[in-house]
């Protein structure tokens, strides 16, 4: 995650977001050691959150916010009239168990007495086969002189930056700038 913003730092410089600039050079300055080790792991690792367990399973935790907003709304939705604050507080307080009790009912009541089996990973080996079938004889993967793609013609790929003295300069800028907030020396 940190690889995607310090490739984004050209692009927000280049299309004039300046507070996505901003937050980039912050985060990139503290995890390149502008601040203790131990918040250098934190801005690394703390950045996403894993609400159901097991491996690969990390989502951003802005995404976790949206969805905690949206089941908030649909709680709300469901009150009907009958919002007061006491059942807004009610709702705020209940974010996330509603899906844990329905988990559990899902698991233990339903699954208990209807005898079926739920499949968590489909079974996809006859499509990887028909693909690898259909694709092989095209050898994608061998260099073709006069080969190339014709979509996203109006996609632009440059990665450079138009006045690299300048995003240099509003770069060293920002950099003294928390320098001077934290009495820090600023190596140019």
């Amino acid at each position: 995650m940190i690889r995607h913003w310090k490739a984004d730092l050209p692009d927000f410089y280049e299309n004039n977001h300046p507070k996505y600039l901003i937050y980039a050079h912050r985060l990139l300055i503290n995890v390149a050691g502008a601040t203790s080790p131990r918040l250098r792991e934190q801005l690394i690792w703390n950045r996403t959150v894993n609400v159901e367990g097991g491996a690969r399973k990390n989502i951003p935790k802005d995404l976790h916010c949206e969805h905690l907003n949206r089941q908030y709304k649909e709680n709300c939705r469901d009150a009907g009239g009958q919002l007061t604050q006491a059942t807004i507080d009610r709702h705020s307080q209940m974010l996330g168990v509603g899906k844990m009790i329905e988990k559990v009912y899902q698991e233990q009541v339903v699954e208990s007495h209807f005898k079926f089996k739920r499949h968590n990973t489909p079974d996809t080996d006859a499509d990887v086969r028909h693909l690898t079938k259909t694709l092989q004889p095209l050898h994608l993967f061998k260099f073709q002189a006069g080969r190339s793609f014709n979509g996203f013609e109006n996609l632009r790929t440059s990665k450079g930056v138009t006045f690299p003295r300048k995003f240099k300069e509003r770069l060293i800028r920002h950099t003294n700038k928390i320098a001077d907030r934290r009495e820090l020396t600023a190596d140019d």
